[in-house]
């Protein structure tokens, strides 16, 4: 039986793709809803270790009912997930760019 080589785009496709498990554009976050964000800032990237929800306003902390920091970018949201930030396999970089 003979390996067969993938093509590199394909290769750095399925990468990606694990890479974004659970992450999705910002473009299509859904409003009044709270969900995990993925921002850069001054301080790098990073997911958020509250829910965020999206508002007519703009992004706010959902405990805090408080705006997020205009110096925080948001890239990416996934659903809300009940558990502390770091206990999933899933909270690492979701953005190749940043590994």
């Amino acid at each position: 039986m003979h390996a067969v080589a993938l093509p590199a785009w394909m290769v750095a496709r399925v990468m990606i793709g694990a890479i974004m498990s659970g992450w999705k554009s910002i473009a299509g976050a859904p409003n009044d809803q709270d969900v995990q964000l993925w921002v850069q800032d001054r301080f790098g990237a990073r997911a958020l270790p509250y829910p965020c929800r999206l508002t007519a306003d703009g992004w706010i902390n959902s405990e805090f009912k408080l705006r997020l920091a205009t110096s925080m970018k948001p890239e990416y949201w996934r659903e809300w997930q009940n558990g502390p930030v770091g206990s999933s396999p899933q909270d690492h970089c979701p953005d190749p760019r940043f590994d």
